[in-house]
């Protein structure tokens, strides 16, 4: 998970059952999941209104809505983007998550949040936008721009938010469990723990998929060439953030 940590479990009743899963038979990683965002509730409830991620996930709507449009360079140049030509696809992908990394930092003096945002949006780009487009190391900008509007449709928009969602939701929950994971089951148990909340947490995000598809075709509509706004972002992402939450608490007692 990097360097950025949410420190060790405090020792509240909530995070003393997310200890007793673990060092029980019925830690499922459903469960342990589901404890562990209830034990991080209050922090949690933050970070939909976090300007971190709103800003990243803004970058994402934003590139796809203005590769729709015809508009791709120039959004991208206003965003300080690498766009020019011969920049690779691995490059610009790179720079977008810098980009959000960067208004993190000015916006939020580097907040977790922030961080595990940039990571998520780049992941989701790279194993999307990334495979469509001609090559990593050899794209034009027109690439690009094709490469993000095959995804901005409803449907790969959708799965593209889905695995932005689960990414960030599961670096969270990753972050809150890695100190103190393996001092209860030691490095490779851990690893195992870490990976099966990974996953869950991926899993889970599967809520938020037409959700974002629906709601991207709907503004779009609605705002016309007066382009989708930062406010219309942030409340997106909080309700996006609330049905996770509430699937993998869902989960967490089903399983």
């Amino acid at each position: 998970m990097g360097h950025v940590r949410l420190g060790r479990l405090p020792k509240s009743k909530r995070w003393q059952a997310v200890v007793g899963l673990m060092e029980s038979d019925a830690g499922s990683a459903s469960r342990i999941a589901a404890a562990t965002l209830l034990a991080s509730e209050a922090y949690l409830r933050t970070l939909g209104a976090d300007s971190a991620v709103v800003r990243a996930y803004g970058l994402l709507v934003g590139l796809m809505t203005a590769a729709r449009q015809g508009e791709f360079a120039a959004e991208a140049a206003r965003l300080g983007l690498r766009g020019e030509a011969g920049t690779s696809s691995l490059a610009f992908l790179a720079s977008v998550a810098d980009v959000a990394r960067s208004g993190a930092a000015a916006e939020a003096d580097g907040s977790q949040a922030g961080e595990f945002a940039a990571l998520a949006l780049r992941r989701a780009l790279m194993d999307t936008v990334a495979t469509q487009s001609v090559g990593l190391f050899g794209s034009t900008v027109e690439d690009l721009q094709r490469a993000f509007r095959a995804h901005s449709t409803e449907r790969q928009f959708g799965e593209v938010s889905r695995l932005f969602f689960g990414d960030f939701v599961s670096r969270v929950l990753q972050s809150a469990l890695d100190r103190e994971a393996p001092g209860r089951l030691g490095v490779a148990g851990s690893s195992d723990l870490l990976r099966e909340v990974d996953l869950h947490a991926r899993e889970s995000a599967v809520i938020v998929r037409d959700f974002a598809g629906e709601w991207l075709s709907k503004k779009q509509f609605e705002r016309g060439d007066a382009g989708i706004t930062r406010q219309d972002v942030a409340g997106f992402v909080a309700v996006a953030l609330r049905k996770l939450r509430s699937e993998i608490k869902r989960e967490g007692e089903e399983g």
